[in-house]
């Protein structure tokens, strides 16, 4: 009989000790002779996605323990540090971005008795917000910085786009616009001076028209306007001065003072490529204007006479794609030296010298560019193949690049818009090579 009870004995001893646990029913590290409290270790795994998120993104995590015995006898609770940033969506790890914000994402882990055992965290930034969605492509925008009004023209019926939020918010502004959908707004403007009067160049199937508003867009009227119209500015001082460009075998260049009632034809010019150009006016010194297109021209009497801008490299695609507030020019073309590589250019003395900016990768090509109106170090511009938004603070000497995981093979980033750079914020567009594609606008907040 003794020796069964020492028989018996033994064997709960032996079960006890498989069993891992110590006499207060607490698991035991693998070799059994300390707690796991102090030698169980979890790790978030997270795919590299802490920056660059969006509203709407859903994100998950999953984590690593060390060491693994213990992965079946442990509790898992998922934190988040702000749930207006950041809602767990379920239990294993999983949470959808619901506004910009940085927010911690934590792992708590706790023995069967509800003992805190170990956490881990990561800290993700949501930077991106989509404000707005539109059936057709944003083709023009403009940026009254004293009202904080952001208008966007849009392809296929949509018309105008309205934001009086700096980009979180949109409405249409179309009262008194005839809209189809063929509808596409050509160009929009407004003087800088008193910015209360806007245009918009306007045009569908059947024909193109100048509307105008004198009241910040909120009713529009209409005057007529060549058909071949493709590009229009205001004076940035007379209010009522405008200046239009279209195209038939050659460039006219027309101006008005009444808001678009009756034209004056200023000068014609021949058009070198037969591309479609656009009419920049110099805000500080009106009295200069260019023409950027593939062959671009600048003048110095407000549009009366032009010369052809001079660049060692001016080939098929020389186009300028900026005017920044200093007068500097900034212009794309390709380099001529066998590597067939895109760059943008600069010009301070109105096409006299040239400066490079930036050379970029052989195949890649730049969709759209910018500089912040406030401080003409800070530019940025996008790639059309990938999308990434490449921003410079020091005048294009370093560039780093912001990513838009937003944007699928299928879309591009075809207008920026800088509206502050501390912090950096952007309002961005989104394309499609498809018509009537998903695209849209969105705003981006730099966040650290």
């Amino acid at each position: 009989m003794k020796y069964l009870i020492n028989v018996l004995f033994s064997i709960i001893i032996f079960l006890f000790a498989i069993n891992g646990c110590n006499n207060d029913n607490t698991p035991t590290s693998p070799n059994n002779s300390v707690n796991w409290q102090d030698t169980l270790k979890v790790s978030l795994i997270t795919n590299d996605l802490e920056d660059d998120l969006y509203v709407g993104q859903r994100v998950y995590y999953s984590y690593s323990i060390m060491p693994g015995d213990f992965s079946d006898s442990i509790i898992v609770d998922w934190k988040t540090s702000d749930t207006s940033i950041a809602r767990r969506i379920n239990e294993y790890g999983g949470f959808e971005l619901v506004d910009l914000g940085k927010v911690s994402i934590k792992i708590n882990v706790y023995d069967n008795k509800q003992n805190f055992i170990t956490s881990d965290s990561v800290i993700i930034r949501c930077k991106w917000k989509k404000t707005c969605s539109v059936s057709g492509s944003i083709s023009s925008i403009t940026y009254d910085r004293q009202s904080n009004m952001i208008l966007a023209g849009t392809h296929y019926g949509n018309g105008i786009l309205m934001s009086e939020t700096a980009g979180d918010s949109w409405n249409f502004a179309n009262n008194g616009i005839n809209l189809n959908g063929q509808t596409i707004i050509y160009d929009l403007d407004y003087c800088r001076s008193n910015p209360e009067n806007i245009i918009a160049l306007v045009g569908d199937n059947n024909g193109r028209y100048l509307y105008y508003s004198t009241n910040h867009g909120n009713f529009w009227e209409h005057n007529n306007i060549n058909n071949m119209t493709f590009s229009v500015a205001m004076h940035p001082f007379h209010d009522h001065q405008l200046f239009s460009l279209s195209i038939l075998s050659d460039l006219y260049v027309n101006k008005s003072d009444n808001l678009g009632a009756t034209w004056v034809l200023l000068s014609t010019l021949n058009n070198p490529s037969g591309q479609i150009p656009k009419l920049f006016i110099n805000q500080n010194n009106p009295e200069k204007m260019f023409i950027g297109g593939h062959g671009s021209f600048f003048s110095s009497d407000s549009g009366r006479t032009w010369s052809l801008i001079q660049w060692q490299h001016q080939g098929p695609d020389f186009q300028i794609l900026f005017l920044d507030n200093a007068g500097n020019i900034y212009v794309r073309d390709y380099n001529w030296d066998g590597t067939i590589r895109m760059r943008i250019v600069k010009s301070g003395d109105d096409g006299a010298t040239w400066s490079i900016v930036k050379v970029m990768e052989k195949g890649n090509f730049i969709s759209t560019f910018t500089v912040y109106d406030r401080d003409i170090n800070l530019l940025s511009f996008s790639t059309h193949d990938g999308g990434d938004i490449i921003i410079s603070k020091d005048g294009g000497l370093t560039w780093s690049p912001i990513k838009t995981y937003f944007i699928s093979t299928l879309y591009y980033a075809n207008i920026i818009l800088i509206l502050n750079s501390n912090p950096l914020e952007l309002i961005v567009t989104s394309a499609s090579d498809i018509p009537y594609g998903g695209d849209g606008i969105w705003k981006y907040t730099e966040i650290n």
